[in-house]
């Protein structure tokens, strides 16, 4: 009989517990304020391990708070026990992102759309969200100064095209090395505006130690330009952003080979033939040039 006594409270323990956790797993406690969806490519691929930032919105649009998470095999992600608000949704996994260019407006700067709004309400559940990535590409060439010397430590920086000519990306910017190369990464596909800043150094955005770049580059935008001697140039070499060339970049293709010249872009060609003395063109020569007497200011590699 005490046996039978003692097994009677063991089970009643065991179905106290089960009935306290069956009370805090309860699948409507677990769900209420639920995102949840599916993150995929753009061509309806399933992108597992992927990462999926859910971030809370303000009213004026800054994010406030963020969470972060993994796509499971199948892609899916869920974020659950959520607060009422407004949420927006960016995924990235190497090589690819959720970014893309955003519609033209006139202000001084833009930035990229992350991913999907979700406006949620108190304990609604979304479950059916997608997120589509992008491969990623970039844009890459040289800086010149209008002599033709490699042009080092100028910022440059992607724009989108807009009523007032262009919109820098501050996010995007970079800085020449001292060959005069530069390599924006990671940019979604879309038609982007190129330009080289000389003389943003002035404005305090040049270095690591100094404030950020974007707010250096919002700054410059909205009224601490460079110098008259210093003018921004837009690809190819031109100063009105009205006149420049647009850069398409296509899903995962990079284009390199976008070249910038400082202003006033003077140029000059000079050719002519390499012989061996007993006359034979040489083929695949390295040829430097620069000022008479001084160091050589660029390679060129011609055949």
């Amino acid at each position: 009989a005490r046996q039978m006594r003692l097994t009677r409270a063991v089970v009643a323990a065991l179905l106290s517990v089960t009935a306290v956790n069956a009370q805090v797993q309860s699948p409507t406690d677990a769900d209420r304020g639920r995102i949840a969806g599916h993150v995929v490519t753009a061509y309806a691929e399933l992108a597992s391990d992927a990462t999926v930032i859910l971030g809370r919105i303000d009213d004026q649009g800054l994010r406030i708070q963020t969470t972060r998470t993994r796509t499971d095999g199948t892609g899916a992600f869920s974020f659950a026990r959520l607060p009422e608000g407004r949420y927006v949704l960016e995924a990235s996994k190497p090589g690819y992102t959720s970014r893309q260019l955003a519609g033209t407006d006139t202000a001084s700067t833009a930035t990229f759309d992350v991913g999907p709004a979700v406006d949620l309400v108190e304990d609604a559940q979304v479950l059916d969200v997608q997120v589509v990535l992008r491969r990623t590409a970039r844009i890459a060439g040289r800086v010149i100064h209008p002599d033709g010397r490699a042009a080092p430590e100028i910022q440059v920086v992607v724009a989108q095209r807009s009523s007032t000519g262009g919109t820098p990306l501050p996010e995007t910017i970079t800085s020449s090395r001292f060959d005069g190369l530069y390599e924006i990464t990671g940019l979604p596909p879309g038609e982007f505006l190129v330009v080289a800043m000389p003389g943003t150094r002035r404005t305090g955005i040049a270095g690591n130690d100094s404030p950020p770049f974007a707010a250096g580059v919002r700054a410059t935008v909205e009224g601490n330009r460079p110098l008259p001697d210093q003018r921004w140039a837009w690809y190819p070499s031109v100063a009105d952003a009205n006149a420049a060339t647009g850069v398409t970049v296509l899903e995962g293709v990079d284009a390199d080979g976008i070249d910038i010249w400082l202003l006033p872009a003077q140029r000059f060609n000079v050719s002519g033939r390499v012989l061996w003395p007993i006359g034979l063109s040489a083929e695949n020569i390295v040829i430097d040039y620069g000022a008479p007497g001084g160091t050589h200011s660029d390679v060129w590699l011609v055949s």
